[in-house]
C-alpha cells in the first residue's frame, strides 16, 4: 500500500504553504475581515473571497478555488467546480503522480470517514481537465446502472450506456464511492475494467476499447470500522493501486480553515483543532473508540460559524458533540469536559 502522508513531512510542508510569488502580492492587498459584532456579514466575507479569487487569478493557477498546485488542463465542463479553497497535499501529489507519470489505471483510496478520499479525486479530475463520473453505492445500484441497460425511447427499445462505459469512452475520471459496499457480484465487474483492458458488453454487442485518457478511481473506509462494508475481494483488490489517505496534519488543518473561513478568530481555530487533535489521540490509543472528529466535521463546525453566526460552544454542540452522542454519553460528556477547560484557559490568557 502507498502512503504518502508521512505525518512529518506533511508538518513541513504546511508549515510553508504559501501561494507563488504573484499570489502572495496580491494576497497583501486582501483586506482584514472583521472578527466580532455586526461587521461580521456576508458582503464583507463576499469581499474577501472576491479578492482571493483574485490574487489566485493572478497567479496563473486556477479561476475555481485553489492554492499550491499548477493547472495542468482547463477544467472540463462537467466537472464540478469546488465552492471552497482546495490546498492540495503530499496524497495529492503521490496520486497524481501515479496517474500522470505512471499511468496507473485504478487506484484505491482509503481512510476514515470525512478524510477528502472522494474531493480528492474531484480535485485531480479538475486539474487534469477531466470529466468526472461518479457512482455511489448506496443500496439502490444495480449492474444496469453501471454498464447499462435497454429502455423505450419513442416507441423503440435502444441501449443506454451505464456509467462505466461512458467514462470508458470519454476517458472520464470514474470515481467510485464505498467501493467496498457493493454486492460482490458487481465488483467483479470492475476487474477487467480495472486492468484497463477492453470490455465486451454481451448486452450491447459491442467491445469498448477504454480512451487512453480513463481512470478508475475507488474511495472506501477500512471495512472493519464501518457497518455496511466489506473486504474486497482478493482478484478485485488485487487490481488496485491502494493508497492511505490519513487526516492532515493540525498545521495543515489550519491552513485549508483560515483560508476558507477568514472571519474566524485564531483562538477559536486553537480549540477546535486542539480538540481534534486530543480527540484522534485517543481514538489511535483506543481504537475500539467508535467517534472521531473528522476534518469534515471540523468544516461544518466552522461554516455554522461563520455562516450562521454560531458561538464558539453552539457550534462544537451541534458540529461534534451531538453526533458523539450517537456512540454514546460517555464520548460526548468526555468531548464537553475537554471544550470547557479549553475555553476556560483561553479566557484566562491576557
Amino acid at each position: 500500500m502507498f502512503e504518502f502522508l508521512n505525518a512529518d513531512q506533511n508538518t513541513q510542508a504546511a508549515d510553508t504553504i504559501s501561494p507563488p510569488p504573484s499570489a502572495a502580492r496580491a494576497l497583501r492587498a486582501v483586506p482584514a475581515t472583521p472578527t466580532t459584532g455586526a461587521a461580521r456579514n456576508q458582503p464583507v466575507r463576499r469581499q474577501w473571497r472576491t479578492a482571493l479569487a483574485e490574487a489566485v487569478s493572478q497567479a496563473n493557477v486556477t479561476s475555481s478555488h485553489f492554492l499550491g498546485a499548477p493547472r495542468l488542463q482547463p477544467p472540463h465542463p462537467r466537472t464540478p467546480r469546488f465552492g471552497y479553497v482546495y490546498v492540495p497535499d503530499w496524497t495529492y501529489e503521490g496520486v497524481m503522480r501515479l496517474i500522470v507519470q505512471d499511468g496507473a489505471t485504478a487506484l484505491l483510496l482509503e481512510g476514515a470517514h470525512g478524510g477528502g478520499k472522494s474531493d480528492l479525486a474531484a480535485f485531480i479530475a479538475m486539474m487534469l481537465g477531466r470529466e468526472l463520473e461518479i457512482i455511489t453505492f448506496d443500496g439502490q445500484v444495480d449492474v444496469g446502472d453501471l454498464m447499462g441497460r435497454w429502455v423505450l425511447q419513442q416507441g423503440e427499445m435502444v441501449w443506454r450506456d451505464g456509467k462505466i462505459p461512458r467514462a470508458m469512452k470519454s476517458g472520464a475520471i470514474l470515481r467510485v464511492d464505498e467501493i467496498n459496499a457493493a454486492p460482490a457480484e458487481i465488483n467483479i465487474v470492475f476487474n477487467d475494467i480495472a486492468d484497463g483492458k477492453p470490455y465486451y458488453s454481451r448486452e450491447a454487442d459491442e467491445l469498448i476499447v477504454p480512451d487512453p485518457g480513463f481512470r478508475l478511481i475507488g474511495t472506501m473506509n477500512p471495512h472493519l470500522e464501518y457497518a455496511g462494508t466489506h473486504a474486497l475481494n482478493a482478484a478485485t483488490l488485487d487490481r488496485f493501486t491502494r493508497v492511505e489517505v490519513r487526516y492532515p496534519s493540525k498545521a495543515m488543518e489550519r491552513t485549508r480553515l483560515r483560508l476558507n473561513f477568514p472571519s474566524i478568530r485564531d483562538e477559536d481555530l486553537d480549540v477546535l483543532l486542539d480538540l481534534a487533535e486530543r480527540n484522534r489521540e485517543q481514538k489511535a490509543n483506543d481504537p475500539s473508540r467508535e467517534y472521531v472528529i473528522s476534518p469534515r466535521a471540523l468544516v461544518k463546525t466552522c461554516r455554522q460559524m461563520e455562516h450562521a453566526s454560531f458561538s464558539l460552544a453552539d457550534a462544537i454542540r451541534y458540529g461534534i458533540i451531538e453526533k458523539a452522542a450517537y456512540f454514546g454519553a460517555e464520548i460526548a460528556d468526555a468531548l464537553k469536559a475537554d471544550v470547557t477547560a479549553m475555553i476556560a484557559a483561553r479566557a484566562q490568557q491576557p
